[in-house]
């Protein structure tokens, strides 16, 4: 699941969140997860799983920025 927020001035989109949104979650005496994309299942927190959304986050910012720029 994907989502996207748009803030907006009276004529000037200032800030824009679009792709997956991280939920992350703290489980007292159990540990840290994250939940999937499609927030089915929260899974422990590794370095590994981090790297792998931070990368998914980029390359989804880079296409977005390359179709609006025309490149793509």
């Amino acid at each position: 699941m994907s989502s996207r927020i748009t803030v907006r001035s009276s004529n000037t989109t200032w800030l824009e969140l679009a792709g997956d949104v991280l939920v992350w979650v703290r489980i007292k005496d159990d540990g840290d997860y994250i939940y999937s994309s499609d927030y089915s299942v929260a899974v422990p927190v590794t370095a590994q799983a981090l790297r792998d959304r931070i990368d998914h986050a980029i390359a989804t910012d880079v296409s977005v920025l390359r179709r609006r720029r025309g490149l793509a």
